[in-house]
């Protein structure tokens, strides 16, 4: 994991860490390409679950188009329930609360 994590990274401010020592720069680079990896690693996981996220929605929304077909029912589709209504369309499936 990094070992410090820097906020500053401005030239100026790498100059005042630094101050010409190699073993400062040295660690700072190990500390920089450690964040680095570990920010493109969660970069990646983030990507996939956004997929993962997509794929659930158009496959609950697919789910939903079911429905409709098995009842016998066209599309928009409305649905009440308790205090709300279920709108279900060809591009997507809504829940209105703001019903009277």
């Amino acid at each position: 994991m990094v070992k410090c994590k820097l906020e500053d990274l401005s030239y100026s401010n790498l100059v005042n860490i630094i101050q010409g020592d190699e073993r400062k720069a040295s660690e700072l680079l190990n500390d920089f390409a450690k964040e680095y990896e570990d920010l493109d690693s969660n970069i990646r996981i983030k990507i996939q679950q956004l997929k993962d996220l997509e794929n659930r929605k158009l496959n609950l929304h697919k789910a939903s188009k079911n429905i409709a077909t098995h009842v016998k029912k066209d599309l928009p589709m409305f649905v009440q329930r308790e205090k709300t209504v279920i709108i279900l369309t060809e591009k997507s499936i809504e829940i209105v609360t703001n019903v009277i």
